[in-house]
């Protein structure tokens, strides 16, 4: 993915933007998006979190796994290296193993239990401001950051959900 999009991905990116402008449903172009983002990158769980930032709360709008991610769930916005880098800098995050995600997420555990041992967090953009983000989670070494550029601009086509 380094040297730029294949035309096979250019053409799968270009029909799920079309496919997510012509949707009506917010919970179809969620659902859009798991499966694009199943298709392009992998994932065994895949959430989307918007931010609140007045309550200091990001707000679980989608899971693929409702049992251990509930829509409507909700996580502190914490300081910490991972707030600075994805929700205000607005850069991903790529966590590789157990000892990246222990660093990162509270329920650790609960994600192991599931076999999610790596992450790739999308941070989402509004008029310069990090609104969400887009989380998928894999077996360990799964993401890399040749995969950010991409991951980008699927994340944008999802934009109007997190609005």
């Amino acid at each position: 993915m380094t040297k730029g999009l294949t035309e096979t991905q250019f053409h799968r990116l270009a029909a799920f933007n079309a496919a997510v402008a012509r949707a009506t449903d917010p919970s179809l172009m969620m659902t859009l998006g798991e499966t694009a983002f199943q298709r392009e990158f992998g994932h065994k769980l895949f959430t989307l979190l918007k931010i609140d930032r007045n309550a200091g709360l990001m707000r679980r709008l989608y899971s693929s796994n409702a049992e251990i991610n509930p829509v409507g769930g909700t996580k502190p916005i914490e300081a910490s290296n991972w707030t600075q880098r994805v929700l205000v800098e607005g850069l991903h995050y790529v966590g590789r193993n157990r000892s990246d995600l222990k660093s990162v997420f509270a329920e650790h555990e609960t994600l192991f239990d599931v076999g999610c041992e790596s992450v790739l967090n999308t941070p989402i953009l509004s008029r310069g401001q990090v609104i969400g983000s887009i989380n998928i989670l894999d077996i360990e070494n799964h993401y890399t950051e040749d995969m950010c550029p991409l991951t980008s601009l699927y994340g944008q086509c999802l934009t109007q959900v997190f609005l």
